[in-house]
């Protein structure tokens, strides 16, 4: 996920400066939820960067990446890491060290392109019922606000699902999860509620209730003319 303005508090500051090289430190305070993040940074030409703690270095397409390691790829509202890089100067040596940049993707919500359907929304509440070492009861409570046909809520949650009640559970991977309804509810009602019930390992982190962001649309297809023929 490349983070926008809004998901982390950055502060950057040069610790050692060697002549030839220099040290920078990365404060990274997540401000929600960031699932498998990325962050742009842009250094000078000359610059090269050899050395990087705490995250990993990623190039592709011509640009330069860091992004989280095993133990911070997930990072929650509120953690905070630090990030380490060591920077070979080249032939601007012997110019005061410059600061990366940093880039950040658009920060505006993105908007579902418009499709041939009714759009009506789902609202969910959600509660932690139960709470224990290396994990937790996670209950969720959805309502139709108008009917709903085949319905789908997608979520994010930093941690492993290990089992699910009530509803179908797909793990889309990356933090990344979809629900549905089971047999007869898998089309609502307007003013319908159903309840369901996830075990949650968090492996001794801090529990936390399922980020929806705009997901919470579902699609209730028109239904096809009948053709009579004569």
């Amino acid at each position: 996920m490349l983070v926008n303005k809004n998901t982390f508090n950055i502060k950057s500051k040069i610790t050692d400066d060697w002549g030839n090289g220099h040290r920078l430190e990365i404060d990274i305070e997540a401000l929600r939820l960031a699932p498998g993040w990325e962050l742009e940074i842009d250094v000078p030409e000359d610059y090269n960067v050899r050395g990087i703690y705490g995250a990993e270095l990623i190039d592709k397409s011509g640009k330069t990446y860091i992004s989280g390691m095993s133990w911070n790829q997930t990072l929650s509202k509120g953690d905070n890491i630090e990030v380490v890089l060591v920077i070979d100067e080249g032939d601007s040596s012997h110019l005061d060290p410059i600061e990366p940049k940093f880039v950040y993707g658009n920060s505006k919500p993105t908007k579902t392109k418009p499709t041939k359907t009714t759009k009506n929304k789902l609202s969910a509440t959600s509660s932690i019922t139960e709470d224990w070492n290396g994990g937790y009861k996670l209950e969720l409570d959805i309502n139709a606000q108008a009917s709903a046909k085949n319905w789908s809520l997608d979520f994010e949650l930093p941690y492993e699902i290990s089992a699910a009640y009530g509803v179908d559970l797909i793990n889309n991977g990356n933090c990344s999860y979809t629900i549905k309804g089971q047999n007869n509810q898998a089309t609502l009602n307007k003013g319908q509620t159903i309840s369901s019930v996830f075990i949650v390992q968090d492996g001794g982190g801090e529990a936390t209730t399922p980020n929806f962001g705009s997901s919470n649309l579902v699609f209730e297809p028109k239904p096809k003319p009948v053709i009579v023929k004569e």
